[in-house]
């Protein structure tokens, strides 16, 4: 079984606020279900949205916290996997 938080240099995540992460050449960027809805709604028409929160981790200035979401992503593919 998996942590449900991941300890960072200077912050706490609760993996289950994780929506997607994308990753680029030594860089994670970490998008965060959003909480926030904004939107019009008049006589049936309108719209909504949401503005999702990201934050990046580059491993080139923050090697720490890169290999922390490295391993974590690591075992939770690999546990997935093997369901």
């Amino acid at each position: 079984m998996h942590n449900r938080f991941i300890k960072l240099s200077t912050m706490v995540i609760n993996t289950s606020a994780i929506k997607t992460i994308r990753t680029d050449k030594n860089k994670y960027f970490i998008n965060f279900i959003s909480t926030d809805i904004n939107g019009t709604i008049i006589f049936g028409s309108g719209g909504i949205s949401t503005d999702d929160d990201t934050m990046s981790i580059c491993g080139e200035k923050n090697s720490q916290d890169y290999k922390i979401i490295t391993d974590w992503i690591d075992s939770t593919c690999s546990s997935s996997a093997s369901k």
